[in-house]
């Protein structure tokens, strides 16, 4: 294998977990500098508003984008898939047809987000003073999502492949012209929430570019031929079977968290800002999960493609420790230095400050808490997709995450909502419909790895190759035909 890419299917497996994980944390945390920039700029040097702003905005771009990426994750896992099994033409197709698809569906995406931003922004119940310029934001940001999905496209196929370092490069250089424009545009235009949509949008193009040079270079390790690009109706069905339930997992997450930033919204725009701010630190937090989640992904479609089920246990379990490990770092500084932390988010001062820290604290805790469930809760789910089960965890999340955080909100907090614990009760849905999860995505697991996936049907798969082999050494004819 090239110097870029990693063998998941034979050796050690969590030195190559590392190997692909920490490049992936980084990658994910360049991206998510993206939106921790914009706020950091915003909100120490235009104010509340603006801050409230791009943070009412969070969920809603998520719920946009996810399904777009929920496909994307699929393409990686039919990839991977197909790099298991040794299958390179079907390979190549796959990963043809899931960029055709995600440059159309990026158009389709500005389209959605220029006419509905501000319906769906009331429909949250956006605060007036707060509505403009979070439409204004919105309707910029999405028009860099052509640019948005196309990289995240490739990046899963080059993940699919174990290459984790590359994405790295593209994000960093990303990240730089990022802050850059937001500094510019925003300090010395004085452009305030267009300023900071419009470098996001510059930086999407660029990681954009980037990713198609490699994709598409004729010498390098992919040589995807940009001419010769071709789309697949029978890749695309396999894709849309894995990354459309993907989608609709992530979309479910989304509604619930819209659920709880609507309540959130309702407490105004001190609110609105500490609620930013600890969603800023939490995504940091988060990504240590993700990192893992996302390897377990990539890990467990190559081993399932090359029929080595038996390592799939021990990449649910090493994964999960990891991401538990980096999130439980993560999450106990920030809660024991929150307010260094939070201040870089906030330009206010006096008691104004100190309100919008008061309201950050909640979340910190409950949700950072929440993140030593939500690591084995999340690996497990990966698990299932990169075993071609995805339809499975959507389920699981309608019923034990979407379901158990409405009924939270509707008959726990509505008892608590006027009270001083009010966000402390609010944000304890997190962790609550996260244990919930967890139990049920183990059961689907265990389930599907004694019957489909079981050390039984491994050696009978086994076996019948190595009489293949030895079909081919005395009747190469019969091999052949």
């Amino acid at each position: 294998m090239g110097q870029n890419k990693i063998n998941m299917t034979e050796g050690p497996i969590f030195s190559k977990l590392l190997r692909f994980a920490i490049p992936v944390y980084l990658t994910n945390l360049l991206q998510q500098l993206y939106s921790v920039a914009d706020t950091v700029v915003v909100g120490k040097f235009d104010g509340k508003v603006a801050l409230a702003a791009v943070g009412a905005t969070g969920t809603l771009t998520n719920l946009f984008l996810l399904m777009f990426t929920g496909v994307a994750a699929g393409a990686g896992v039919v990839v991977a898939q197909h790099i298991g099994a040794g299958k390179e033409d079907q390979k190549k197709r796959a990963i043809e047809t899931s960029l055709i698809f995600s440059f159309v569906s990026g158009i389709a995406l500005v389209v959605i987000g220029w006419f509905f931003s501000r319906p769906m922004l009331l429909l949250m119940d956006c605060p007036e003073n707060v509505l403009e310029p979070a439409t204004l934001y919105m309707r910029i940001y999405f028009m860099g999502a052509p640019a948005s999905l196309f990289y995240n496209f490739g990046s899963c196929v080059l993940r699919a492949h174990g290459d984790t370092k590359r994405p790295m490069f593209i994000l960093t250089l990303a990240g730089i012209v990022n802050v850059i424009l937001n500094l510019i545009l925003v300090i010395v235009f004085h452009m305030s929430v267009a300023g900071v949509a419009l470098a996001t949008v510059a930086s999407q193009v660029v990681t954009a570019v980037c990713a198609g040079f490699l994709l598409f270079h004729p010498h390098g390790d992919y040589r995807v031929r940009f001419f010769g690009i071709r789309f697949d109706g029978k890749e695309m069905i396999r894709i849309l079977k894995i990354g459309i339930p993907v989608g609709i997992n992530g979309i479910l997450f989304s509604v619930s968290n819209v659920i709880i930033q609507r309540e959130v919204n309702g407490f105004g725009a001190v609110a609105i800002a500490g609620n930013t701010a600890a969603s800023a630190l939490d995504r940091i937090t988060h990504l240590g999960i993700v990192s893992f989640s996302q390897a377990a992904i990539s890990f467990a479609g190559q081993n399932v493609g090359a029929k080595k089920y038996r390592r799939l246990d021990g990449i649910l379990w090493q994964s999960s420790l990891g991401g538990a490990v980096v999130a439980g770092v993560f999450s106990a500084i920030f809660v024991i230095f929150n307010v260094p932390f939070l201040s870089f988010f906030i330009k206010s001062t006096g008691a104004e400050r100190s309100a919008i820290i008061a309201c950050a604290v909640p979340k910190l805790v409950m949700v950072g808490i929440g993140y030593m469930i939500l690591a084995p809760e999340d690996t497990l789910g990966s698990m299932l997709k990169g075993m071609g089960k995805s339809t499975t965890p959507v389920i699981i999340n309608l019923i034990c995450v979407t379901g158990i955080r409405m009924l939270w909100v509707f008959l726990v907090f509505y008892q608590h909502k006027t009270g001083d614990a009010a966000l402390w009760v609010l944000y304890a849905g997190y962790p609550v419909s996260w244990v919930v999860s967890c139990i049920g995505q183990l059961i689907a697991y265990r389930h599907f790895r004694r019957h489909e996936y079981s050390n039984a049907v491994e050696d009978a798969a086994r076996e019948e190759e190595q009489r293949r082999e030895i079909s081919a050494e005395t009747d190469p004819v019969k091999a052949v035909q």
